[in-house]
């Protein structure tokens, strides 16, 4: 717990100077509940990201992190610790809206993996920080860290509920207020709180858990709802209603693009390659199901789903100029559970999988986390190379110090693992994959918007499934299937990257794993009748 504290103070340490607007968006919302109205008009040319009613601007924020923000500001500014505007005045909202949120889920974390007797309980909760899009989302004044936290801590409330003999409508009731407060602040959120209702009713006499569960959802999105009526004149009218980007659909939703889903992973933002250690925590779920924790395995599973189908679907996928799909911050808490799972199977590629995501993320965190949609990730590389920091310079060493500290002390509170040949073997396949699609994805998917065909999408589908499939035989014992291998790492290389020659390479990775599992069940003996 020492570690993950630690880490947490190094994170608090970290005072970004580059802000963009959806971050001015929130801080607009909070000035102007300061001074007792919703409208942000004295604000508006500081951001983009605003709702038009009545020829005023409003934030187009959901008000529920603007609210537990305000009381702070206030007290701030009153006893003059703060300007009312500049970078030390954010930085001191985003250590309690940010900062404070990503320390208390990786807290959680850390205390269910515990309780559960789990040994790597640790090293799970500071890879949560370390490797996922937390660590920059814990510098900046976003909303989802916050929302996020909520979301955990309402499932968390429904797990020791279940936990009980007697069970306890007021855990449920407390679960309930807690998710509907998380979707006063991010809406998307409500997703959450339609899983937990699933949760709170899948027992034997569920009426009153429901009725217990619903009426504390009611009471958390009383302040979404009193700022409604306030704003726009009507409980019911979401401040999304009035921007115009989120015209398009229902509130910016349309119908589910299989190309949208796959560049939520492997796009040059994408989960899997700016945090590839999220690849281990989702084969951890397969890991559970097979061990025949499907409680432990449907959770997590049932939250990733919906909120990937949610933001497949959304005319903005990544949510702007940030380092990785935003709308997927919800998720990350949940994967604690897999991602111990996948630690116990192959430490080490889970591990090797964690720093090539810890690399990424601190990158990203120190450079430019506000990245255009049209500049590579490549940029945060670049910048490193020749020393170029958006964050002071003490910033970045008091985190390293902080973070050298929680890894010594986490590696200390963790038992060694044992090496193994198939752990060996998915740290070269874990991380040249990750090389491979990094390289290769953002060219195929440039390919196809430039020719408007989808062989490039074709590609890629048809290398996920070979690699999957290349992982599966590998755990079962086939190690002539590590064949397969070498077309998925030629990807890696520049000359490669064009829609011709990855199709083919991942056909020949395919047509491998196919020739081999044939060969191994033509080999196979006959079982008696």
């Amino acid at each position: 717990m020492a570690g993950i504290v630690c880490f947490g103070l190094g994170c608090a340490a970290i005072v970004q100077h580059d802000v963009g607007w959806n971050e001015y968006s929130h801080f607009a919302q909070v000035r102007a509940f300061d001074r007792g109205t919703p409208i942000i008009d004295r604000y508006r040319h500081t951001t983009g990201d605003r709702a038009i009613y009545h020829h005023h601007f409003y934030s187009d924020k959901a008000p529920g992190f603007g609210f537990y923000l305000t009381p702070i500001y206030h007290v701030a500014r009153a006893i003059h610790l703060v300007r009312p505007a500049g970078f030390n005045t954010i930085h001191l909202l985003v250590l309690f809206g940010c900062t404070l949120p990503v320390l208390i889920m990786m807290l959680l974390a850390y205390r269910f993996l515990e309780r559960r007797g789990e040994k790597n309980s640790a090293v799970v909760g500071l890879t949560l920080g370390f490797g996922t899009m937390l660590l920059p989302f814990s510098t900046m004044l976003f909303s989802h860290a916050f929302s996020a936290c909520l979301g955990f801590v309402a499932f968390y409330l429904l797990w020791r509920e279940r936990e009980r003999e007697q069970g306890s409508l007021a855990l449920i009731a407390g679960a309930g207020v807690v998710v509907g407060y998380a979707v006063s602040s991010e809406y998307p959120v409500a997703l959450l709180a339609l899983l937990g209702a699933i949760y709170v009713g899948w027992r034997k006499q569920p009426a009153k858990a429901l009725i217990a569960y619903g009426a504390g959802v009611l009471v958390g999105l009383i302040p979404l709802l009193l700022y409604d009526a306030w704003a726009f004149g009507s409980p019911f009218h979401l401040s999304y209603s009035y921007v115009a980007a989120n015209s398009s659909g229902v509130l910016g939703l349309g119908a589910p693009s299989l190309k949208n889903a796959l560049r939520l992973l492997v796009a040059d933002r994408g989960l899997f390659v700016v945090n590839p250690v999220t690849a281990a925590a989702f084969a951890g779920i397969v890991v559970l199901w097979r061990e025949g924790r499907r409680h432990d395995a449907l959770v997590p599973g049932a939250v990733v789903a919906a909120f990937f189908a949610y933001n497949a679907c959304y005319y903005l996928p990544f949510g702007g100029g940030v380092p990785g799909p935003r709308f997927l911050v919800s998720i990350l808490p949940f994967l604690a559970i897999p991602l111990s799972a996948a630690y116990r199977r192959a430490p080490f590629a889970t591990l090797a999988l964690g720093a090539v995501s810890a690399a990424t993320m601190m990158a990203a965190t120190f450079t430019v986390p506000i990245l255009s949609t049209v500049s590579p990730t490549s940029v945060w590389w670049r910048d490193v190379e020749h020393g170029h920091f958006n964050v002071p310079t003490f910033s970045i060493v008091a985190f390293l110090i902080l973070a050298l500290i929680a890894v010594v002390l986490v590696a200390r509170a963790t038992p060694r693992p044992k090496i193994s040949r198939l752990d060996l073997e998915l740290v070269v396949l874990g991380v040249g994959s990750w090389w491979a699609f990094k390289r290769a994805a953002p060219a195929l998917f440039a390919q196809d918007l430039s020719s408007r065909h989808v062989w490039g999408l074709f590609a890629l589908v048809i290398l996920g499934i070979a690699l999957t499939a290349l992982i599966i035989r590998l755990a079962r014992g086939s190690q002539l299937v590590l064949l397969a291998a070498v077309p998925i790492l030629l990807l890696g290389l520049r000359r490669f990257d064009h829609t011709t020659e990855a199709t083919l390479l991942a056909l020949a990775a395919l047509a491998v794993v196919i020739a081999v599992s044939w060969r191994t069940r033509a080999a196979a003996p006959a079982s008696p009748a």
